[in-house]
């Protein structure tokens, strides 16, 4: 199954057009984040397993007072997704299927 969250966009940290975008892949056991570029031919994308995931935090109203941030870090320390841009519902959902599922897959 695979669940997508899309940030709302608004004119701001480059979600204008094309807002971040998180990927939750349980067939692949994997989260995705992603996000096409403002010159529109050119995409940033960073995965990383469950099974990497050491914790997930949240940010909530830091952006217009509305929109919340979304950080993953990995075991380490070495690589982390930050997304911008969600609504604090999405956000914790987010947090809630991650915390979830690399319980079920460690």
């Amino acid at each position: 199954m695979q669940e997508i969250f899309k940030g709302v966009p608004f004119f701001g940290n480059g979600n204008s057009l094309f807002p971040d975008t998180i990927i939750i892949d349980e067939s692949e056991k994997r989260v995705t984040y992603y996000k096409r570029s403002l010159n529109i031919l050119g995409y940033t994308a960073q995965s990383m397993y469950f099974r990497d995931v050491s914790s997930v935090i949240l940010y909530h109203r830091v952006q217009y007072l509305m929109f919340s941030a979304v950080i993953i870090e990995s075991s380490g320390g070495l690589h982390s997704i930050e997304a911008k841009g969600f609504l604090p519902n999405d956000a914790k959902e987010i947090k809630r299927i991650l915390t979830g599922l690399k319980a079920r897959h460690f």
